[in-house]
């Protein structure tokens, strides 16, 4: 009675078992053994992107556009959905749920807290806004806009002012930017304003109240050039910031004091250029906690030329951290903007300016792979975590090529296979002088 439509016969039919089994194949299939990078075309060029997790469901968040308004490109924060449709045939898609209009002001970071109910929006001219996501997927503003970043001596009137990076962990943003100034505000009434938002559903409308910034961030100061990046450790404690000036820094998130500081040409090859400015000048681009907190990864290169990645050991607390160089890695031959570490720790990945990422083992630093992804520099990298589904499919990527694209951190040359291409070779000579004698 099912062969007219073959889908709704029921599980427990021959019939059905069948095609409830090829299903499960299919999926199996596509999700843990399927390494194929897949790519999706957005609107505008994408500056800063997020792998996130919203009610349970993967979305990536991103921010970009087209700058001025002559551009005809719009300016937008967007939440989009990244799905893996089997029956159109087994790809995943990615659907835009919300977005927010930022205006004449290009947005150039962004940050949301573990449950997303809250995205930080970071502009060139240095100012924020935090948006809330309502539980129909609505950006709605829950600031106005307030200064992140400040004009400096050699840019009085804040031309080249950004929030370039930012960083959410429970009630705490840190932002960073072109002054140099690491600044981490506080978040007051989170609690009310997130039991607002997620009422805020179907003809249910409540008036979301206002997020409250505190006024007094603490203000992280030392750096003597732009912050690049900025994270948190896993507790919140604690606050890395990479610089233009060559260092990564570490902080006490609750009062700002300096904890150590992590020099970028420590460990570099003799023949990286001094740091002397111009192309030749050392610079950290990007930094990350590891899971456990107990390391640091930063990432550091001239203008042009190699990459270079460095972990650093952590130990001890407050006044008394200190920190060890215990291994440096070549990430690329090109300037590296952005990395990111896998939930256990064990992968690096990061994007460099030539569109293409790199695989790292995050213990030895030794590279796994590369892969070309995009056509434009790399501006932002993602994990995605192992519990979404989405199998060997673990990275995410944004570039200014209008591009998110997901692949894999899978597959490479392991020890195994090279050991074993080892033996196959010492057997075929074996065989081969055996013949001939």
């Amino acid at each position: 009675s099912h062969l007219a439509n073959p889908a709704s016969a029921p599980e427990e039919t021959f019939l059905g078992y069948c095609l409830s089994s090829e299903k499960r194949h299919r999926s199996s299939l596509m999700s843990s053994s399927d390494t194929r990078p897949r790519y999706f075309q957005v609107p505008s060029p994408i500056f800063k992107l997020r792998f996130v997790s919203k009610g349970g469901a993967p979305h990536v968040l991103y921010c970009g556009g087209g700058g001025s308004s002559k551009s005809g490109v719009k300016n937008q924060v967007v939440l989009a959905s990244l799905s893996w449709a089997w029956k159109d045939g087994g790809e995943p898609k990615l659907d835009p749920r919300a977005s927010a209009d930022t205006g004449d002001k290009l947005c150039v970071s962004i940050a949301a807290d573990a449950a997303v109910d809250l995205v930080a929006a970071g502009m060139h001219g240095g100012s924020v806004i935090v948006y809330g996501c309502t539980a129909e997927d609505e950006l709605v503003a829950l600031t106005d806009e307030f200064q992140a970043d400040l004009p400096t001596k050699d840019d009085p009137k804040g031309e080249e002012s950004a929030v370039e990076c930012m960083a959410m962990h429970g009630e705490q943003l840190a932002t960073g930017g072109n002054d140099g100034v690491l600044r981490v505000w506080a978040l007051e009434n989170q609690a009310d304003v997130v039991a607002s938002l997620r009422k805020v559903a179907g003809e249910e409308r409540v008036d979301v109240p206002k997020l409250k910034v505190g006024t007094a961030a603490v203000e992280c100061k030392g750096h003597r050039g732009a912050i690049t990046d900025v994270a948190f450790d896993a507790a919140g404690v604690r606050v890395c910031s990479a610089s233009k000036d060559a260092t990564v820094r570490l902080w006490d998130a609750r009062s700002g004091v300096a904890l150590c500081e992590l020099p970028a040409t420590t460990g570099l090859p003799s023949g990286m250029p001094a740091n002397k400015g111009g192309a030749g000048k050392i610079m950290c681009r990007a930094c990350v906690f590891t899971p456990d907190g107990k390391s640091v990864l930063a990432v550091q290169s001239g203008g042009r030329g190699a990459s270079y990645a460095t972990r650093w050991e952590i130990e001890g607390e407050g006044e008394a951290t200190k920190s060890n160089p215990a291994k440096v890695g070549k990430l690329s031959d090109n300037p590296v903007p952005c990395l990111c570490i896998s939930e256990d720790g064990n992968v690096v990945a990061a994007g460099d300016v030539e569109g293409q990422v790199t695989i790292l083992n995050a213990t030895s630093l030794t590279k796994v792979k590369s892969m070309p992804l995009h056509g434009l520099p790399v501006t932002s990298i993602s994990m995605i975590p192992s519990a979404t589904g989405f199998g060997a499919l673990d990275i995410a990527t944004g570039s200014a090529d209008k591009r998110v694209v997901i692949s894999s951190s899978k597959g490479g040359r392991s020890f195994l296979m090279y050991l074993l291409l080892a033996l196959l070779l010492v057997a075929f000579a074996y065989v081969t002088a055996s013949v001939v004698s």
